[in-house]
């Protein structure tokens, strides 16, 4: 009867154990889960910002290129709005730059996203190579 009763509370203690690394387990990736909208949502607002920037440099640099048009003829002020023209150019590409690479970041929080859920799915090569055929 000893016997029965201390491979009773063995097994029991091994449920509870088994049953604590199931919830640790279930806590760490609802935290990461969590963790991967969160960037999502992060990304996602970084790529709005990114375009209404890019909206903004863009009629900036039309107004300047407008400016400059008509001040052209002037050899001190057609060559300052040139100036200033260009330097909108370059915000311009910086922002699209910007852009871009919250659009690339926005990429890999979904990838993380999936990843986390599970829903990622990795194709892994055929094992017999048929798939090279």
């Amino acid at each position: 009867n000893r016997a029965a009763q201390s491979r009773l509370k063995q097994r029991q203690l091994d449920q509870a154990r088994i049953h604590h690394l199931l919830n640790d387990q279930s806590d760490r990736i609802r935290t990461e889960v969590e963790v991967a909208i969160r960037n999502m949502t992060a990304a996602f607002h970084t790529i709005q910002a990114r375009r209404l920037a890019v909206r903004a440099v863009t009629a900036e640099m039309d107004y300047l290129e407008a400016r400059w048009k008509r001040l052209r003829g002037d050899p001190n002020l057609g060559q300052l709005q040139l100036d200033d023209l260009l330097n909108a150019q370059t915000r311009l590409f910086d922002e699209e730059k910007a852009l871009a690479t919250a659009q690339a970041g926005y990429g890999t929080a979904l990838l993380e996203l999936q990843r986390a859920t599970g829903s990622l799915v990795i194709a892994a090569p055929h094992p017999c190579g048929a798939a090279d055929q």
